[in-house]
């Protein structure tokens, strides 16, 4: 095989990688002071968390303005599944898809200080004609959102606990630094945490986020020194962001 050759094929295969691992996220959306949510898409996966009040049901639609639109697609967690509907007017209870069309998947479910953090999963494309076909490109999305109004889980009123947003869909930062990728293990987290950094970077700088943006932890981490103590932490996501002199990487890990 000719140089020429042999390079053409190492761009072909690493932009084959680079694409297959691209995350698209709408970030943090912030519904009100109460409730936030974020959307993490890959080629296959959706990965949906959900923050908000831990005492009554939590609910969310994709790729709709209003619940006017029949048959767009909306979750709702009950206290304990979430279940997948689609709307049928408004002060319409949103319709189950079936039993046979229960696509989500929840992955992790905490509560702490009266706010549940709760991360669900599903096929991006579920080939179910009720479910939002998540776009694997960068653009707006609509959602909407609501809450029950006072404490319980029965599928009543939402009262004034309801809105819509139009969040933009980009490429997530780990996606344009490929060289850093660094490891957070074990993840989800309960004591403990170990980093590990690539063989090219000896010491980096460690910044960590809650889930509400607000610097909780900021350091250094080396190879000889990359534990760190979790144990006082409250449950739900954090973001680490590691900063070395070969790039910027953030990661998102789970403390239960």
């Amino acid at each position: 095989m000719t140089m020429k050759k042999i390079t053409l094929f190492f761009i072909l295969f690493l932009s084959a990688i680079i694409s297959f691992s691209q995350t698209y996220s709408t970030g943090l959306m912030t519904f009100n002071g109460s409730y936030t949510g974020q959307v993490d898409v890959t080629a296959s996966t959706v990965t949906l968390t959900l923050n908000g009040p831990d005492d009554r049901w939590l609910g969310i639609g994709f790729g709709v303005t209003c619940m006017t639109n029949n048959n767009d697609d909306v979750v709702m967690f009950d206290g304990t599944d979430l279940t997948d509907r689609n709307y049928v007017g408004i002060g319409n209870l949103p319709a189950t898809d079936g039993l046979s069309n229960q696509d989500w998947a929840i992955t992790s479910n905490t509560t702490n200080g009266g706010t549940r953090t709760l991360i669900a999963t599903r096929d991006r494309d579920t080939g179910d004609s009720n479910d939002f076909v998540f776009p694997l490109a960068e653009g707006g999305i609509n959602f909407v959102w609501a809450y029950r109004a006072s404490p319980g889980f029965t599928l009543s009123s939402h009262g004034g606990n309801r809105g819509s947003l139009a969040a933009g869909f980009t490429l997530g930062l780990d996606d344009f630094i490929v060289t850093l990728d660094f490891n957070i293990s074990p993840n989800p987290v309960k004591n403990s945490f170990d980093i590990e950094l690539p063989q090219s970077v000896y010491h980096a700088n460690i910044d960590i986020f809650d889930v509400y943006g607000k610097k909780i932890y900021k350091g250094i981490v080396s190879n000889l020194n990359s534990n760190l103590d979790v144990t006082s932490w409250n449950n739900g996501i954090y973001l680490v962001r590691i900063t070395s002199n070969i790039g910027t990487q953030t990661k998102r890990l789970i403390k239960q």
